[in-house]
């Protein structure tokens, strides 16, 4: 299995070849200059109202949250797309 770091969500999230999310060991800074220490842990993915298998990702440090097809994150991960096209095949 092969891991590569999730475009947009560097150095906090990585996606494998074969569709596992992890997020990785991170510490956290809080606006009250306190910080804290996350783990990294495998993401349990679940359906959408579409049918695909999704991730929740977030960002505790400026607050951006994600729900992010599992399917999208390894294909931007994984495959060459030097025409910019706009989807895969699944």
């Amino acid at each position: 299995m092969k891991w590569k770091q999730v475009r947009g969500w560097e150095g906090l999230y990585e996606v494998s070849d074969d569709g596992h999310v992890r997020s990785l060991d991170r510490l956290v800074e809080r606006s009250n200059g306190t910080s804290q220490k996350f783990s990294g842990k495998e993401l349990k993915s679940f359906k959408n109202s579409a049918g695909y298998l999704v991730v929740r990702l977030s960002d505790a440090s400026n607050g951006r949250r994600e729900c992010a097809r599992v399917h999208r994150l390894v294909a931007t991960s994984f495959i060459e797309n030097p025409d910019m096209k706009p989807e895969v095949n699944h």
